[in-house]
């Protein structure tokens, strides 16, 4: 039911100015059901995140589950790669292009946090190796790619992307092309900071408290985010999709709270201090 009501609002969310009548013809031209939607989902598991293990296990599934209604529902094809990473060199892709039909949930098997932070790494490598495996379907703008970034700390360990320039780089190409939207969520105090060190629209940004209760809001908001973008891309196409902000289904209380690329950020959510890992 919250998903009807969800795509219902559409009309009142936020748009980017400056989109001309020209430019909305041509989004929905796009939309087509040959256009397939990846979820690349990089996770978190630096042994930080071992206090909230069952709520990051049962949001992820909760993105699944919703993704796998939406597909079904607008007749998509939908596919998720889920990364997981903590040491630079214990990248793992738990899923990796598979349809969301056939998605395995997370379970505390293959959830088990341990280690570092090699967020650079996994966002790098990540990012670097699906764009050269859709490349084609890029090129003729039949896919769409949503990038999520789950930690809930801070770089500690890369070693291939210890440059922060080169993966700048790299997200400001792919985000330039409109058929790529990134999203950081994070409970670091520092998490709009990152944002901007990266270059994600600080409207793409989602800072949680840390905890249980922060990180099933967090879970829940991407859910619901990753449903009215899907739903958008249908009706509207991908440059139509791409041109909301993806977190405008979240709703912000005193442990979320979503960045604003107009006006300064206060980052304050009851945390004291940095997570390390």
């Amino acid at each position: 039911m919250w998903l009807s009501e969800l795509v219902s609002k559409l009309v009142r969310v936020k748009r980017r100015p400056n989109m001309s009548t020209q430019t909305r013809e041509s989004e929905k031209s796009e939309k087509s059901e040959d256009v397939k939607i990846i979820h690349l989902f990089i996770l978190d598991k630096s042994w930080s995140m071992s206090a909230v293990i069952n709520e990051t296990i049962n949001g992820v599934n909760e993105q699944f589950k919703t993704l796998r209604e939406v597909a079904k529902d607008n007749d998509q094809d939908q596919e998720v790669c889920l990364v997981l990473f903590s040491w630079h060199h214990s990248i793992e892709h738990v899923l990796w292009s598979k349809p969301i039909a056939d998605a395995e949930d997370l379970t505390t098997k293959t959830y088990v946090p341990d280690g570092y932070t090699a967020l650079y790494d996994a966002v790098g490598c990540s990012i670097n190796q699906l764009k050269k495996e859709v490349l084609e379907d890029l090129e003729a703008k039949k896919a769409a790619i949503v990038v999520t970034i789950f930690t809930d700390g801070k770089e500690n360990n890369s070693k291939e992307f210890s440059d922060l320039a080169d993966l700048v780089k790299i997200l400001e190409d792919i985000q330039d092309t409109g058929l790529w939207t990134v999203n950081l969520v994070g409970c670091d105090l520092k998490t709009f900071d990152l944002a901007r060190s990266l270059k994600i629209k600080a409207a793409n940004t989602m800072q949680y408290s840390q905890g249980s209760v922060g990180t099933e809001k967090a879970m829940r908001g991407l859910a619901r985010s990753s449903a009215l973008y899907s739903s958008n891309v249908q009706s509207m196409g991908i440059a139509g999709a791409a041109s909301l902000d993806y977190l405008s289904a979240v709703e912000e209380d005193d442990d979320i709270k979503i960045g604003s690329d107009t006006e300064a950020e206060d980052t304050s959510l009851g945390q004291t201090e940095d997570s390390e890992s």
